[in-house]
């Protein structure tokens, strides 16, 4: 409670919720509108708007997101974007993706928050109730039929939670599952910094620069899976393509 008071009464805090809150509302009006304009098209011009205002966020807050190696990210087709994970900055930064806008699988608790769990909908988002499992299930069916039908690039967190420690968590075999099911072209991505300006646990954003640096994509259109047993030694396979991937971009970014 004290650290709590503390925090509220910081000028930079107020500044920063501030700015986030015109941003996120201002967005929010602006894009709802326009999206009616668009049909089907709507949530595409929704998240392609959102990309901009979270620049607008970021320039106030004296951070700066660089991408590097985007030009390997296909113009269409469905795709999968595997990231590490070490703070809420990471899904803001991968919302202004070069060339694709982005969709998550976010947890339902995000429809409770104001403005930002409406938005998330709008903007095409799934929300998982991860306590249910036949709830899950159905969603995540929606989510392979997305990515299949629309061609939809879904970013998908493979340990599932934010690090503390800056190192890289267990795997998850779900977003892998994902991948094989849709036959969707899978990227890995290293995000540098993002842990150290905004760490799990703190409100308050740091000025500074994040680092999305994008692999070498791989590629499962064609491929063909005959069973369950050789789904899963794929998606094993997958899983350690991606974090080899992964933990060679962070040593050579690391050592820059």
């Amino acid at each position: 409670m004290k650290y709590l008071k503390i925090l509220l009464l910081s000028p930079y805090f107020v500044y920063s919720l501030f700015i986030s809150f015109v941003g996120v509302f201002t967005h929010f009006v602006l894009a709802t509108s326009i999206m009616l304009f668009f049909g089907k098209k709507g949530p595409f011009v929704h998240r392609l708007l959102a990309g901009y205002f979270i620049r607008f966020i970021f320039l106030f807050h004296g951070l700066r997101v660089r991408f590097h190696n985007a030009e390997v990210i296909p113009k269409s087709g469905p795709l999968i974007l595997a990231p590490n994970h070490e703070s809420m900055l990471d899904v803001a930064s991968l919302v202004s993706t070069p060339g694709r806008p982005t969709n998550f699988i976010a947890k339902f608790q995000v429809i409770f928050f104001p403005i930002l769990g409406l938005d998330s909908i709008l903007g095409g988002d799934f929300l998982l109730k991860r306590e249910d499992a036949k709830s899950a299930y159905a969603t995540m069916k929606k989510v392979e039929k997305a990515i299949v039908e629309k061609n939809k690039c879904m970013v998908v967190f493979p340990e599932g939670t934010r690090s503390i420690t800056g190192k890289m968590g267990p795997f998850k075999r779900g977003s892998f599952k994902l991948a094989i099911e849709t036959k969707s072209t899978v990227i890995p991505v290293y995000i540098r910094n993002s842990g150290k300006i905004l760490p799990k646990n703190q409100l308050i954003i740091k000025p500074g620069r994040i680092d999305i640096v994008f692999g070498d994509p791989i590629v499962l259109a064609g491929r063909v899976f005959e069973d369950k047993l050789a789904k899963r030694q794929a998606c094993d396979m997958l899983s350690d393509q991606v974090r080899n991937s992964i933990e060679s971009m962070k040593a050579e970014w690391d050592a820059k």
